[in-house]
Parts: C-alpha cells; sequence; structure tokens
C-alpha cells in the first residue's frame, strides 16, 4: 500500500508541470496531469506509461506490470525531481487529450 507521504513527496515535485492530481484505484493511485493519465502508483512505486514520447528518457529503466494484466510500464525513481519531471512531461505529450474528441 502506497503512503501519503510518497504521494504528497510525489506531487509536490511534479506540481510545477500544472495540475497533478491522484485518484484511487483498487487500494492504489492512478496519476494524471492536466486531466490525462500518466502513471499508476503502487506498493510507493511509480509506474509510467509507455509511450513514443518518453521512449528515449526511460528506455534503460526496468519495465513490470504494475498489477496482474496490465500492461508493462516502466519503474521511475522518484529521488531526482528533474529527471522525474522531464519523464512524466514527455508521457504527458504521448497521452492523446481525450477531451478534443
Amino acid at each position: 500500500m502506497t503512503d501519503k507521504s510518497f504521494l504528497t513527496d510525489l506531487i509536490s515535485k511534479l506540481a510545477e508541470l500544472g495540475d497533478v492530481t491522484v485518484r484511487p484505484m483498487m487500494g492504489e493511485y492512478l496519476l494524471y496531469l492536466n486531466g490525462r493519465y500518466v502513471a499508476v502508483i503502487c506498493d510507493n512505486t511509480l509506474f509510467v506509461k509507455q509511450n513514443k514520447s518518453n521512449a528515449q528518457l526511460v528506455d534503460n529503466l526496468p519495465q513490470k506490470a504494475p498489477y496482474d494484466g496490465a500492461k508493462p510500464c516502466f519503474i521511475v525513481p522518484c529521488g531526482d525531481g528533474n529527471t522525474l519531471r522531464k519523464i512524466i512531461d514527455a508521457t504527458y505529450l504521448g497521452v492523446p487529450d481525450k477531451s478534443k474528441k
């Protein structure tokens, strides 16, 4: 189970990117940036969606499905805020804006 302190720290590191929100999902959380789903948070671990926009930034990171039946995601360390923001921003750019449909 993810600690509230992990969520608070993660949100504060990403805040300068825009509207960062987390939504509960089956005991863990989905991470959204400006309304777009970009990552899953499980057991104090950040699992970032794979897409073409973030491929070069995350190609050396381990991959794993955050839960049974999920697609593999990149496991992104949350220590370095600058790197974290670059990865989340690139992921955001690769996620379609569903509000424009």
